[in-house]
């Protein structure tokens, strides 16, 4: 499990993702093992630009400044990630 926090809450993934950087697709399908980086600590120092949901609302894409972004895949099986803002959390 991975917590990403921001000022007001926290993003917590435990499933699947997708990373692009510089156009390199790297695809997990969980975070433990943690064997190597994976791309995550260059997006510390990086501004979040955008946020998309798709049509089905299970799949969350953070978009970077730099074009990096990763994207949180859902299932319907068990619990991907979790969103907390503010006293509010959303499971998917």
């Amino acid at each position: 499990m991975l917590l990403f926090f921001f000022d007001k809450g926290y993003i917590q993934l435990s499933g699947k993702f997708i990373i692009t950087v510089e156009e390199h697709i790297h695809e997990y399908d969980e975070v433990y093992p943690v064997k190597n980086d994976l791309g995550f600590l260059n997006l510390l120092t990086k501004l979040i630009i955008k946020v998309e949901l798709n049509n089905d609302r299970t799949d969350l894409t953070i978009i970077f400044e730099d074009n990096t972004s990763l994207k949180l895949i859902g299932n319907e099986h068990y619990e991907s990630y979790m969103i907390k803002v503010n006293d509010e959390k959303i499971i998917v």
